[in-house]
């Protein structure tokens, strides 16, 4: 897990420098016109997955079905899915572009949809990693991604001295790039296969993946609902200065994204472990809830200077968004948590439930704050979303694992022992690292 949040951490200064360079070098409303075109691939591959990457951890975690033969079925599916999908974006972009995306050029959503196919597929490897817990080959690939596209958007921007259409051409072939590699780093566990698939394996796979599915849809549609509706009430500039602030944010996700990448298979496999899964869960909700905490006071201090220096004056306004965002960031980290224990139980389909209440009050929320309250709005009703969605998911999982909600915020004397015993080990590589001086 240390070193899964160590690739992690690298992953965080890439994104964190191309998301600075990007919005610095494009100004606000460029970086608006960049995120909401990239958007559309993203959009469509969460809508059209079926589930099919939570079907490949929750069964090859169990050992129901094998690597290989999943990977092939993923093939099949993922032609069909990738034709689909490039012919509904094809009629957002010709018949709902104004609707949807209003004042975006045309051409951005263009060259961002034929990233769809790549970005879809790199999931679906992703996900075959992560089920065999295979998590250097998992984190390599989700470094090459944003390694890529930091070099080919400095070299197209920094070098050429193109625009927005060179960042989202830098997002394209940078996503294929990474899909490359993730292929030939794949292959090495597909010598030998029987490519005859039985209809019980694509069964299996889209019952369990279609409600894993569905719950997934709603959540990102839900992470994601502010942009789209701060681009609608306000301007694709007050949508870039907006998404700084989420981006900022969301880098505190690291941890928790970190431990719930490697929990997930873990938790499939102890589904029998009652006992196991009542001591680690608390255990990873309590660490994961109180560095969120700390960080998020750190980042609440340093958030206009921090703003200032890294993205400019014509980005200040992000730090009162951000402001309004941590809350939810904070109580949004153990929610994940919480999330893959349920869909560990075989129950996906509560959480699916939950979200289409989160999406519904989320819905609601920004379309009464971001008239009244502009960006900072949008943020107000992602924290209130965040938070009743974790709320509604600890309820859950309480009756699963009758667990007390103090165990899940309260440090124990274990919690502390262990603390102490980091510092310590700290301490020692520090004094050993001197006297090698």
């Amino acid at each position: 897990m240390a070193l899964n949040f160590i690739q992690q951490g690298i992953k965080l200064v890439l994104v964190l420098v191309l998301t600075i360079y990007i919005a610095r070098t494009l100004g606000p409303g460029g970086n608006g016109q960049y995120n909401l075109a990239i958007l559309l691939p993203t959009l469509l591959t969460t809508f059209l997955i079926l589930g099919i990457d939570s079907a490949n951890v929750f069964y090859i975690g169990r050992e129901e079905i094998d690597i290989r033969s999943s990977f092939y079925l993923n093939l099949k599916l993922w032609t069909v899915i990738s034709g689909i999908g490039t012919t509904v974006g094809i009629i957002i972009i010709l018949f709902f572009n104004e609707i949807l995306f209003p004042g975006i050029d045309p051409i951005l959503l263009w060259i961002a949809l034929f990233t769809f196919p790549a970005l879809l597929l790199k999931k679906l490897i992703v996900s075959l990693f992560q089920a065999i817990e295979k998590f250097k080959r998992y984190n390599l690939i989700l470094l090459t991604d944003p390694f890529f596209l930091l070099l080919l958007t400095l070299i197209l921007i920094g070098i050429f001295h193109f625009g927005v259409k060179a960042a989202c051409f830098a997002f394209l072939a940078g996503t294929y790039l990474a899909t490359i590699i993730s292929l030939l780093l794949l292959i090495p566990y597909l010598k030998n296969v029987d490519k005859i698939q039985s209809r019980s394996i694509l069964k299996k796979s889209l019952t369990y993946g279609g409600k894993a599915h569905l719950s997934n849809i709603i959540t990102f549609f839900n992470y994601r609902l502010d942009l789209i509706l701060v681009n609608f009430f306000l301007t694709p500039a007050a949508t870039g200065v907006y998404v700084v602030a989420v981006q900022i944010a969301e880098r505190m996700w690291i941890l928790s994204r970190s431990v719930s990448t490697v929990l997930l298979p873990k938790l499939v496999s102890l589904n029998k472990t009652t006992d196991t899964r009542k001591i680690l869960i608390p255990l990873v909700c309590r660490w994961i809830f109180w560095v969120s905490f700390m960080a998020a006071i750190v980042l609440a201090l340093l958030s206009t200077p921090l703003i200032k220096l890294l993205f400019g004056n014509d980005y200040l306004d992000a730090a009162g968004a951000l402001l309004w965002l941590l809350p939810g960031i904070v109580v949004g980290s153990i929610a994940r948590v919480f999330s893959n224990d349920i869909a560990a139980h075989g129950k996906p389909e509560i959480n699916l439930y939950i979200s289409i209440i989160v999406v519904f009050c989320n819905v609601i929320a920004n379309i009464m704050l971001i008239p009244l309250y502009g960006i900072n709005g949008a943020a107000i009703a992602t924290t209130i979303s965040y938070t009743l969605n974790a709320i509604l998911k600890f309820i859950i999982y309480n009756k699963i694992n009758r667990i007390k909600w103090k165990e899940i915020f309260l440090m124990t004397e274990y919690d502390l022992e262990l603390l102490q015993k980091i510092f310590k080990l700290l301490k020692d590589n520090l004094i050993s690292f001197r006297s090698s001086r």
